[in-house]
This record gives structure tokens, sequence and C-alpha cells, in this order.
């Protein structure tokens, strides 16, 4: 390990939190109510919906702990839910209704998440990558265009959150 420290692991606990992994990733699966695989960020149903920044987290660290179709599906699932003028969903329920905003359906918390978009990309690409399927990138690479192009950016090109009005793209507690 480069400029670190390399860590010996025990084979046998290595393979425990494989298989942990893999339990806790089968209980946040659950059918859309159209049958499409989405994975939410918790076991306990509580959050209901596939979110596209916590499902990037899964994508880009354990691709192949999910079944590459339902990956598939559950991107498009997410880019069904994309608005007309660009704006990634934050996530989208289990009846196929995307939502916007962080906070409560009907309730939201200030603006759309500006990070959303990127996360998308993300799943997109990191997905491309990894199961080699290009095909399916090139279908939808103009609807990632329209998601990033939707993000607000200041005049040097970075994402503008603006102070007069801002809102928590991130971390916020819930």
């Amino acid at each position: 390990m480069e400029g670190g420290t390399a860590m010996k692991v025990n084979a046998r606990d290595l393979k425990w939190l494989e298989n942990e992994t893999r339990r806790l990733i089968r209980g946040c699966r659950r059918l859309s109510r159209d049958g499409i695989p989405v994975y939410m960020p918790d076991c306990s149903g509580n959050y209901g919906a596939l979110w596209t920044r916590d499902f990037a987290y899964y994508v880009e660290n354990v691709p192949d702990m999910i079944p590459q179709e339902e990956i598939r599906e559950a991107l498009l699932y997410l880019i069904r839910g994309q608005r007309d003028d660009g704006c990634a969903p934050d996530r989208v329920d289990l009846e196929g209704r995307p939502v916007y905003c962080a906070g409560p359906l009907g309730r939201p918390i200030a603006a759309p998440p500006l990070d959303n978009a990127q996360f998308l990309t993300k799943i997109a690409c990191t997905y491309a990558r990894h199961m080699k399927d290009l095909d399916l990138f090139g279908e939808i690479v103009d609807r990632l265009d329209r998601a990033m192009d939707w993000v607000p950016l200041s005049r040097d090109g970075l994402v503008w959150n603006d102070p007069e009005n801002p809102h928590s793209p991130y971390g916020f507690t819930d």
C-alpha cells in the first residue's frame, strides 16, 4: 500500500464481512409496483425509495453483489424519473413517483440537491465500465448531459449553491 501501512485481514473475517454485506444488500432490495428491483438505503424499509446518491454508493463499491440486470433496471428507473428541465430525482418511490427534494413526500426541504446529476452520471459510468455495457450508456448519455446541464454553475464552472438562498445538497441530518 503506497504511502500507508498495509493492513492484514484475517480471511475468515473478510469472508464474514462479504457475507454480511450480501445479506444487508438483499435486505435492502424491494420490488417497485411494476416489478423493478430497487435498493433502498436501509433494510428496515423506512426510506421506501431508490435514492440516487445511495444507489451510486452501492454500484461504486459493491457492483459484483447486485445482479447486472438489476443495476441496469434500477438505473433506468431513476432515469425515467428525470424532470423535463433535466433535474435528476433525489429518489423514486416504489410507486414509480420521482421526488426531487429531500424531505417527506409533499413537504420538501428546500430545493433539489445539487449533486443528484453527478451521482446519476456516476452510476451510469460505473455500470458501463464495470459491466462493459456501453450500449446502455449510449442510450442515456443525452439524458445524463441534460441532468448535468441542470446543475447551476458559477462563472468559474464550479457548482453554485447561491449564498442568498442556500440549501443543503448533501449531509443534512434526518
